[in-house]
């Protein structure tokens, strides 16, 4: 996805101890994504930090996390909460995503992107997790298990004034193009928010 735009990134791959030293450093970050398809590896402090970046610099961020039942609420609850949502259940296996706002910037700006509703199961173990909206969320579920479901059974989310999108199923159960397609849709709505937001 980022291959076929014009941005510089840094890459650091399955390194995850690279990963928090970019992340713990002075670098003022524009967007963080955090791609997890290990279950284990993006955890704890890394939260911790990822957190202060998205208040203290605006940093958008793009998070790849379907196994939130493996962290038992951790210290990613904290950016959860933040973005107003809250773990619902388990989504057993991956089926198909629709979009709840389909006019919405995230599947419109940059590439037409259509609901996922082609899927190749990779995973068969489990197809990630439901999201809901916390009471006083301003967050807004713009995809999920069901089209007319927008405060709960969520899959792609959209908060902090667009400078975060929390999707909670994995990409490998998906077709790869329209995944690509949805990642830069992504990458562009984060980023003008955070350069909205900080004026740059």
């Amino acid at each position: 996805a980022l291959d076929g735009m014009d941005v510089e990134y840094t890459h650091v791959g399955d390194a995850s101890g690279n990963f928090m030293k970019n992340l713990d450093s002075s670098i003022q970050w524009d967007l963080i994504i955090v791609g997890a398809e290990s279950r284990s590896s993006i955890q704890g402090e890394f939260w911790d930090v990822i957190n202060r970046k998205m208040i203290m610099s605006k940093t958008a961020l793009i998070a790849e996390v379907w196994y939130l039942k493996d962290l038992g609420g951790g210290k990613i609850r904290n950016v959860m909460t933040n973005c107003g949502i809250s773990y619902q259940s388990n989504w057993p296996l991956a089926e198909s995503i629709f979009w709840t706002e389909p006019d919405h910037p995230l599947f419109t700006a940059f590439n037409t992107a259509m609901p996922l509703i082609n899927y190749n199961r990779y995973w068969t173990d489990t197809g990630g997790d439901f999201v809901r909206l916390i009471p006083g969320s301003t967050a807004h579920i713009v995809a999920g298990a069901y089209q007319k479901h927008n405060t709960d059974y969520g899959l792609i989310t959209v908060c902090m004034d667009g400078r975060m999108v929390f999707q909670t199923f994995s990409n490998h159960d998906f077709h790869h193009d329209d995944v690509v397609k949805l990642w830069q849709n992504y990458i562009v709505y984060t980023l003008t928010n955070h350069f909205n937001a900080t004026g740059q």
